[in-house]
């Protein structure tokens, strides 16, 4: 799984990301200039992803977040991918 995605600079930097309760990925990441920010890319991925059923993907900013907008891609490990955008 890989998770890639964008936020509103008021939320200020990414903290963390978790499938339900286990942390994911874990850092401190600015907002993309432009683009997406694949976070598997930028070290601080731990895994820990459930390999079936359904999961809640939460991300943890270090401010309140902001009304958006929001781009978020999760790419599986079977070829699919879910593109979600709107705002908070």
């Amino acid at each position: 799984m890989a998770v890639s995605l964008t936020w509103p600079a008021t939320n200020g930097n990414l903290q963390q990301a978790r499938v339900d309760t286990p942390v994911i990925w874990s850092g401190n990441q600015a907002r993309p200039t432009s683009g997406l920010v694949d976070l598997s890319l930028t070290g601080g991925w731990t895994g820990g992803v459930p390999q079936e059923g359904e999961a809640i993907l939460r991300f943890d900013f270090k401010n309140k977040i902001g009304s958006g907008p929001y781009k978020i891609r999760v790419d599986f490990a079977d070829g699919t991918c879910k593109y979600i955008t709107g705002s908070g």
